[in-house]
């Protein structure tokens, strides 16, 4: 029984030595060493880059509606079809709006006539009518005026009245005279009526002037305040003319401006009848065919750019601030047989999505050959970081050990394993920071048989990544 046991027992041990022996050749050869492929370490440009996966889109689409209301009479393009902007898509029939516009233009060319009746003869004649008042009523004053003033120093200086005055009392004078000489015998009866005549006579002559003297001045007062009153009454006229015209011309402007306005209308509803392509692209998706009835904001027709396409992606804050717009980006797209065309980052929100925590970003992508689909599945990658001229290696030579990073370099026919801190990584290749230098060979295939003590190596080859 014993004998058995230790028959199993020697031929599992003879299977385990052969077991390893076959491993062995995988990584050594007949010295001992290990066989490894190395990399010669070198400066160079490493970027780093994040990939997500989204829908494909059209940078350019619209969707045309109809902005009057008519019956469809031609549809002169079919879903698919290229056209330029401008093109006429689809005809409407334009016979009643083309008659409200006709209307309209008659009501404006109304308008028109009446603005510039009232811009032109009948408010120039007015105004000049109310100037012409206004001049005659300044020279009538100005003659007043002058006839006042002569009058006034008539009046003020009395040189009548002083004559008139002299002469009654002069009269007086004689008749009081002859009446004494009367009294005493030295004068007639006669003699002394003449003189009481005389005086009598002299005083209804200054009683006489007095009264002219001051009818004069008062009259040509009185011309004076009437010709000044006609003046501030055709100063007033002219004001309200010339504020009856400016109101007229306003209330004509407005009317045209109204008029015109409408005209406008008619003729931009007229325009309507023919739906236009307003970009250059494809006509995606059409809504009316003729005979059609279409009313007003009835969906006509969509259309779509695809000269640039488009991507939208959502990423998280820890790539949002690494990018921004303009950044760098290539776009893959398998069923198209695309790989990593370049691209750019258009839109990059700096808003974070409520809901979703994420971030959105727009890629664009030139498609002028066409050869990308709008609604195909493309893979969008973003460069996060980029690096030029530093120390790179593969990435399938580092070895991470609890979050600590090492590689194994070629001194001779040894291996030594150094500690190295890790930067930007491509995936393929990665930045090293510290722990090594340019020249340095790297280890890559065959590391993972390395350590510090089974550390003898053969160079079976340079390593070339795939």
């Amino acid at each position: 029984m014993n004998k058995k046991i230790l028959i199993i027992v020697l031929s599992l041990f003879l299977l385990l030595i052969s077991g390893c022996s076959d491993n062995s050749d995988n990584s050594s050869g007949d010295d001992g060493k290990i066989n490894v492929s190395v990399f010669d370490t070198k400066r160079s440009d490493v970027s780093e880059m994040v990939t997500y996966t989204g829908t494909l889109e059209a940078s350019e689409s619209v969707s045309v509606s109809s902005k009057v209301g008519a019956k469809a009479i031609e549809v002169l393009a079919q879903e698919g079809d290229y056209v330029e902007a401008g093109t006429v898509i689809i005809k409407l029939d334009p016979t009643d709006i083309k008659l409200s516009y006709e209307q309209a233009l008659a009501a404006y060319e109304s308008a028109n006539a009446g603005y510039n009746a009232v811009m032109n003869s009948s408010s120039k004649q007015q105004i000049s009518q109310a100037n012409q008042a206004l001049l005659n009523a300044q020279t009538a004053y100005d003659s007043a005026k002058s006839n006042y003033d002569r009058e006034k120093i008539l009046f003020e200086n009395a040189s009548q009245v002083k004559i008139a005055t002299q002469g009654y009392t002069d009269a007086k004078n004689s008749y009081e005279r002859t009446l004494a000489l009367f009294e005493m015998g030295g004068a007639s009866q006669v003699e002394l009526d003449m003189a009481h005549t005389q005086m009598i006579s002299a005083e209804e002559n200054l009683k006489t002037v007095k009264a002219t003297s001051s009818a004069a001045f008062d009259a040509a007062k009185n011309a004076l305040k009437n010709a000044e009153n006609a003046l501030n009454t055709a100063k007033e006229n002219v004001n309200l003319t010339q504020n009856a015209v400016a109101s007229s011309k306003e209330t004509a402007r407005a009317s045209l401006n109204q008029a015109k306005a409408a005209l406008d209308i008619a003729q931009n509803s007229l325009n309507n009848t023919n739906i236009t392509a307003p970009i250059s692209g494809y006509v995606s998706a059409l809504y009316v065919s003729e005979g059609q009835m279409v009313s007003p904001g009835a969906p006509a027709f969509d259309m779509a750019n695809t000269s640039m396409i488009d991507a939208q992606i959502y990423v998280p804050e820890s790539v949002i601030g690494k990018i921004e717009q303009g950044s760098k980006a290539s776009v893959s797209v398998t069923s198209a047989g695309i790989e990593q065309i370049e691209a750019s980052v258009t839109v990059a929100n700096p808003v974070k999505n409520a809901k979703t925590g994420l971030y959105s970003v727009r890629v664009s992508v030139d498609n002028t050959d066409e050869k990308i689909k709008a609604g195909m599945l493309a893979d969008i990658s973003l460069t996060t970081a980029e690096k030029d001229d530093v120390i790179t290696v593969p990435t399938d030579s580092l070895i991470n050990e609890s979050g600590e990073y090492y590689v194994y370099v070629s001194e001779k026919e040894t291996a030594k394993k150094r500690k190295v801190t890790i930067g930007v990584t491509d995936g393929v290749y990665t930045e090293i920071i510290r722990g090594i230098k340019s020249g340095d060979k790297v280890i890559v295939e065959g590391k993972e048989y390395l350590s510090e003590t089974n550390n003898r190596i053969k160079i079976t080859g340079e390593y070339k990544p795939e």
